[in-house]
Order: C-alpha cells, then sequence, then structure tokens
C-alpha cells in the first residue's frame, strides 16, 4: 500500500514538472502570440537602435512582393539587397535596424528591399529560403551573394560593399 502512494506521489510530482516545463517552453515559444497579443522575445525597437546606432529619422527600405520581384528587382540595373524577413522572427526583428541603417547609408549605390517570406512565400520558395533572415544579392538579375543569420553591419559592407563598389568605379571610368 506504502508503494502505491509512493508511485502515486511521484505520478502527479513528475507530472508538475512536465507542466512546469511545457508553460515554461509556451511563454518561451510565443504562447502571447498565439493568444493575439503582440510577441515579447527582449528585443525592443529601441534597444535594437541603441545596439546599432540607427534613429527613427531614417527611412526604411520599401517592401517587394512576389508580383513586382522581376521588375523591382531582376530588371534593376543597379545592384540589389533583398532582405527575407518575417514579423514573428526575433532575428530578423534584430537585422531590422542593421539593414535599415545599411541602406540609408548607400543610397544610390544599391537598392534594398525587404520581402515578408509569410505572404510572399512564392519568391522564397524560388530561391530556396530555408532560413531567415537571409539577405540576398542580385546584379544584372543574378544572385550573386547571400548571407543567412544575423549579422553586423561590418559583415555587410564586407560581403555586399564589392558588388556596389564596382558599380561606382564603373559609372567614373
Amino acid at each position: 500500500m506504502k508503494s502505491d502512494k509512493k508511485s502515486g506521489l511521484t505520478f502527479w510530482l513528475a507530472g508538475g514538472i512536465v507542466a512546469i516545463v511545457c508553460f515554461g517552453l509556451a511563454l518561451f515559444c510565443g504562447f502571447r502570440q498565439l493568444m493575439g497579443e503582440p510577441a515579447r522575445c527582449g528585443v525592443t525597437t529601441e534597444t535594437a537602435q541603441v545596439e546599432t546606432g540607427s534613429d527613427s529619422s531614417e527611412s526604411k527600405p520599401p517592401g517587394v512582393t512576389d508580383a513586382t520581384f522581376q521588375s523591382l528587382v531582376l530588371e534593376s540595373k543597379t545592384p540589389v539587397l533583398v532582405d527575407f524577413w518575417a514579423p514573428w522572427c526575433g532575428p530578423c526583428r534584430m537585422m531590422s535596424p542593421v539593414v535599415d541603417t545599411f541602406y540609408n547609408e548607400n543610397k544610390g549605390k544599391l537598392n534594398v528591399y525587404k520581402l515578408n517570406c509569410d505572404q510572399n512565400p512564392g519568391t522564397a520558395q524560388k530561391y530556396q529560403i530555408r532560413g531567415i533572415p537571409s539577405l540576398l544579392l542580385f546584379k544584372d538579375g543574378k544572385l550573386v551573394d547571400q548571407i543567412v543569420g544575423s549579422v553586423p553591419k561590418t559583415k555587410l559592407v564586407e560581403t555586399f560593399g564589392k558588388y556596389f563598389e564596382e558599380q561606382t568605379s564603373d559609372k567614373l571610368q
């Protein structure tokens, strides 16, 4: 009889621990967002601005859709950087101010667009986007380079700078 009480207590204790772990995971994984509330992942616009040095006076890159991708990106005479993102993606929200700053610092050298993968799955599938944020650089209608994941602005300049600096030097000659 004592073993029945002991096993019952163990069962309830284990069940309680499982419930606590599940509740914690639900909160961590965006339970609030599923319930219609905004997700709070510890990254706010204010902290992202402080970390990247951007401010709200800077303009943001325009959006591109499946319908406008051909004309805005593939037919562009200047290099084009496309930020594949989704509103629920924490790393995408962290990268947004970095991409905004990069866009503002390089206006005229290249075009920058943001593509919401949830609203435009066709283009994301065409370019086999498996992880976001994904930053793809197109030149003369062809994909020439890409970065997947959240990276500092210095990595954007290092990876993509050579493509639009060539454009500037070509115009000077």
